[in-house]
């Protein structure tokens, strides 16, 4: 009788045990379950966000490659527009260096003269060349051509610092 009363308080401390280790199994499963419903919230959101990093990255990009072509442009179109202004310049430049060098052979041809009425009479006619006057200033500024650039790069810069924008953000 001894026996099955120990056997009864042992059946009893097992079934209980049992009992608990069967709710410890449930609790784990539900956070096992729970986990894994967390993992795939983690994974779609990683997915989405990936995919919106790309798509913005990508139009960067397309927005970046269009402005600089058009950066390159402008600076060429302000080069060539620059460079003729000093082609003419160079040729007003070389046109009076011309003149002056006729100017001068003229006058040394007449001071080689010696007919006095040939001297005075073309000496007379003699015309100097016009004043040379000032250079043109060239229109090339640099701040100029890089103005609209560093100002759309500043744009840039301050969109991407600002905080949220993306998918998950409230």
């Amino acid at each position: 009788a001894l026996l099955d009363a120990e056997r009864l308080k042992r059946q009893a401390q097992l079934r209980a045990s049992l009992e608990v280790t069967q709710q410890q199994a449930t609790q784990a499963e539900g956070q096992l379950l729970e986990l894994q419903k967390q993992r795939s919230q983690i994974q779609n959101s990683a997915c989405i966000l990936a995919s919106w990093v790309s798509g913005k990255f990508s139009s960067l990009l397309q927005a970046l490659e269009m402005q600089h072509t058009a950066a390159l442009r402008s600076i060429d179109v302000a080069k060539t527009r620059v460079l003729a202004q000093v082609r003419d310049e160079e040729q007003r430049l070389r046109g009076h260096l011309e003149a002056v060098a006729r100017h001068g052979c003229r006058i040394q041809e007449l001071l080689e003269q010696v007919d006095e009425q040939t001297f005075l009479q073309e000496s007379q006619l003699l015309q100097p060349p016009g004043p040379l006057g000032p250079l043109t200033p060239l229109q090339w500024d640099e701040d100029q051509q890089l103005g609209d650039l560093k100002q759309l790069l500043s744009r840039l810069c301050g969109l991407l610092l600002e905080e949220g924008g993306h998918p998950g953000a409230p």
